[in-house]
C-alpha cells in the first residue's frame, strides 16, 4: 500500500535520494502501486462478470457502463487517501495506526461491514456524503440489478469532488511535509 511505503522511505531517511531526481516521489508511489490495483481490479470484474453471467441470468448488462467511472474514481480516492496518510510520517513518530482506522472507516461507512439499508437514516447521511459507499455499493446494486435507480450522476459528482478535495490536500500536505523533512546520517 502506498502509505507504508511512503512512511518507510520518510522514516528510513531514504526519501533524499528521490527529492533530487526529475520525478515526483509521490507519483511514483502512486503509479507502482495503481499498476497493480489495475491489474488486481481487471482480473476481478472479469471473475465477477463471467460468474454473474452464469448465476444471473436476469443480469442487466446496460448498466455496466456506469459500473468502469465509479471503480475507477474510488481508486483514485483510495491512492489518494493512501498518500494523504503517508505523509503524515513527516510529523508523526508512529503514523500506521491511521491506517488501520481508514481501514475500520471504510468497512463501516462503505457498506462493507454493515449494508446501507440496514442503517439508520443518520448515518446513511453519513455514507453518502463520504465516498466510500458510492465506489462499492451502486455497482454492486447496479450489477446485481438490484436497485436500477441509483443515482449515478449524483455518486459521480460525489467521487469526483472528492478526488479534486483530495488531489488538493495531498498535494498541501507533500509540499509542507517536504519543507519539514530533515534527513539525517547517510
Amino acid at each position: 500500500a502506498p502509505e507504508y511505503e511512503i512512511n518507510s522511505t520518510i522514516k528510513n531517511g531514504k526519501l533524499s535520494s528521490y527529492l533530487i531526481r526529475p520525478f515526483a516521489y509521490p507519483v511514483h508511489v502512486l503509479l507502482s502501486s495503481s499498476m497493480w490495483h489495475m491489474i488486481e481490479t481487471a482480473i476481478g470484474i472479469v471473475i465477477y462478470l463471467v460468474i454473474a453471467y452464469f448465476l444471473i441470468p436476469d443480469m442487466q448488462w446496460h448498466w455496466s457502463w456506469a459500473v468502469l467511472p465509479l471503480i475507477i474514481l474510488g481508486h483514485i480516492i483510495s491512492s489518494l487517501l493512501s498518500l494523504c496518510l503517508g505523509t503524515l510520517a513527516f510529523w508523526l513518530t508512529e503514523a500506521s495506526a491511521f491506517y488501520y482506522y481508514k481501514e475500520i472507516l471504510v468497512f463501516l461507512v462503505g457498506g462493507i461491514l454493515f449494508p446501507y439499508q440496514l442503517m439508520p437514516p443518520w448515518v446513511q447521511q453519513i455514507m453518502t456524503i463520504l465516498p466510500f459507499c458510492g465506489s462499492m455499493g451502486p455497482p454492486a446494486e447496479l450489477l446485481a440489478s438490484q436497485n436500477t435507480n441509483a443515482n449515478i450522476s449524483y455518486w459521480l459528482l460525489n467521487l469526483s469532488t472528492w478526488c479534486v478535495g483530495l488531489l488538493i490536500a495531498s498535494s498541501l500536505l507533500w509540499k509542507r511535509g517536504v519543507r519539514h523533512y530533515e534527513a539525517i546520517g547517510g
